[in-house]
C-alpha cells in the first residue's frame, strides 16, 4: 500500500466516523424533541381534563337591552397549580343567534379546587325580546381571542335570562 492509498483509507475512515456521529446526534435530537413533544401533549391533556365549570348563575333573570348581567361561575380545577385563563360569556336566543362582548372577557388566575369567579355581560341594544340561554366558558390562551385559545370547558344554562324592553 502506498502512502497516498493509506491517506485515502484514513480519510475514508474519518469520514465514516463523522457520518456516524452526525447521524447519531441527529437521532438523539429527534428522540429528545419527541420526548419533549410527548411531555407537552401530556400536560395539555392534564389541563384540558382538569377544569370543569360546575355552575353558572346571575343575580336576576329579567334584563333590558343595555343592562349589565353580573355572572357567577363555579369552576373546579384539579390542576396541580394555578392557571392563567380567561372567562367568556354569551347569551343565546332560541333561534340560535349568539350575543357576546369580547371587551368584557375576563382574565383570572384559576386556583386549584372549587372556587367562584365573577364576570359581567352587557345585553346589546339590538337583541330581540325573548328567552335566552347563557353560556360561560373557560379558555386558555389570548384573552378575548378564541382563535388563539383552547376552550377548557363550557357550561350552558338554558332559558336563564328573559330580555324585555325597558
Amino acid at each position: 500500500m502506498t502512502t497516498i492509498e493509506g491517506l485515502g483509507l484514513v480519510a475514508s475512515l474519518i469520514a465514516l466516523f463523522e457520518v456516524g456521529y452526525v447521524v447519531g446526534a441527529w437521532r438523539t435530537r429527534k428522540q429528545r424533541r419527541s420526548r419533549e413533544d410527548e411531555l407537552i401533549a401530556n400536560r395539555i391533556r392534564q389541563v384540558l381534563s382538569a377544569v370543569r365549570v360546575k355552575k353558572l348563575t346571575c343575580d336576576s333573570h329579567r334584563f333590558a337591552p343595555g343592562q349589565t348581567i353580573p355572572i357567577t361561575l363555579t369552576i373546579a380545577s384539579q390542576a396541580a397549580g394555578a392557571l392563567e385563563v380567561w372567562i367568556g360569556a354569551s347569551l343565546v336566543h332560541h333561534s340560535g343567534r349568539e350575543h357576546y362582548d369580547t371587551s368584557q372577557d375576563k382574565s383570572v388566575i384559576l386556583e386549584p379546587g372549587t372556587k367562584t369567579y365573577q364576570r359581567a355581560l352587557t345585553v346589546p341594544y339590538d337583541v330581540a325580546e325573548g328567552d335566552y340561554s347563557m353560556i360561560g366558558a373557560v379558555w386558555l390562551g389570548q384573552v378575548a381571542n378564541p382563535d388563539s385559545s383552547i376552550r377548557l370547558d363550557r357550561f350552558r344554562q338554558d332559558e336563564t335570562v328573559k330580555i324585555r324592553p325597558k
